[in-house]
């Protein structure tokens, strides 16, 4: 069997990281756990974000993966510590390299699920890469559902992006801190022209030790219906090939 490495998401949007990753390396071979029969993770209690996280990165373990990457944002806030004690894999999460984006900039936004904002990670990162710079970060539940729905483009989404990100003005970086936001991107950029976007699952891209190794790629999710895979391969940007299939944890 061909090395590869695990990805997991609460949902689809974990799907932009393997985009990511797919650019850079287009010969890795990936298998992707989607827990959409959970989904979302940003309302919940870090105690059952932490017992989700462990699940699915047993599970990835379990399908024989050389690492593991947390594309959850907010997984990756509560629950890496957990999953690398939990996994005899290297483990990888998202926040790190998301705030390394920010490099250079005095004034950083951070927008995110509720419970990514609330774990106060991003800012404890970028304090880490920026000492000294303003943060301001804001909770985005609105967009989550929209973009899950199609809501990509046009009035509707505009309206909710600019109500979502108004506190942003000024801001001379914006990280996305959630992996549905990088699919909207060009509307968040219209409301903050020339803002530095910067999208978590690049910047890991841009440093990931992958391998070319050929294979062909799974995809699992715990709910699966003609709908969400339609919405996966929106924020995939092509069609799921390899196996798909709905799992149990």
């Amino acid at each position: 069997m061909n090395r590869c490495v695990g990805v997991f998401d609460s949902g689809l949007g974990g799907l932009t990281v393997v985009k990511e990753l797919k650019k850079k390396w287009p010969g890795q071979r990936i298998i992707y756990l989607g827990d959409t029969a959970r989904v979302p993770y940003g309302t919940r209690s870090p105690e059952v974000i932490k017992k989700f996280a462990v699940e699915c990165a047993r599970f990835l373990e379990g399908k024989k993966v050389d690492k593991i990457i947390i594309a959850c944002n907010t997984a990756s806030a509560y629950a890496f510590g957990e999953v690398r004690a939990a996994v005899s894999v290297p483990a990888w999460e998202v926040i790190s390299y998301g705030a390394k984006g920010t490099r250079g900039s005095k004034k950083i936004g951070v927008i995110g699920t509720r419970a990514t904002i609330g774990s106060g990670r991003y800012e404890e990162e970028i304090k880490k890469i920026n000492p000294g710079a303003e943060i301001k970060s804001a909770a985005t539940p609105l967009l989550v559902p929209l973009v899950e729905e199609g809501e990509t483009s046009g009035d509707l989404i505009e309206m909710a992006v600019g109500k979502s990100i108004a506190g942003m003005a000024g801001a001379e970086t914006l990280i996305l801190g959630c992996t549905h936001y990088p699919v909207i991107a060009p509307v968040i950029k219209k409301q903050l022209p020339g803002v530095k976007l910067v999208n978590p699952g690049e910047e890991l891209a841009r440093e990931w030790p992958g391998e070319n190794t050929g294979g062909e790629d799974e995809y699992y999710f715990t709910d699966m219906t003609d709908r969400y895979v339609r919405v996966a391969e929106m924020f995939l940007g092509g069609k799921l090939t390899g196996k798909a299939e709905r799992i149990q944890l």
